[in-house]
């Protein structure tokens, strides 16, 4: 889960660089900074928007989250 919460940070670099990116395998936002929480030991997310916020602040002014979480899709009953 380090090698994943490591692809966040790099799609985050790549998107700066390409325009776009993504990470398969991030996406740990069921923890906190201080934290883990359900299946996630560290928080890619938070971890990527503090990185970026930090090393690369004269590229980036605001960040923004989209969760596309599975479980929040609903099975349709026949």
């Amino acid at each position: 889960m380090r090698f994943q919460t490591g692809g966040s940070i790099l799609a985050g670099k790549l998107a700066l660089e390409r325009g776009w990116a993504i990470n398969i395998g991030g996406g740990f936002h069921h923890c906190s900074s201080n934290k883990g929480g359900g299946f996630c030991p560290y928080a890619d997310i938070t971890l990527l928007i503090n990185f970026l916020l930090k090393y690369e602040q004269q590229h980036v002014k605001s960040a923004m989250i989209v969760d596309l979480d599975a479980h929040q899709v609903r099975p349709i009953r026949m």
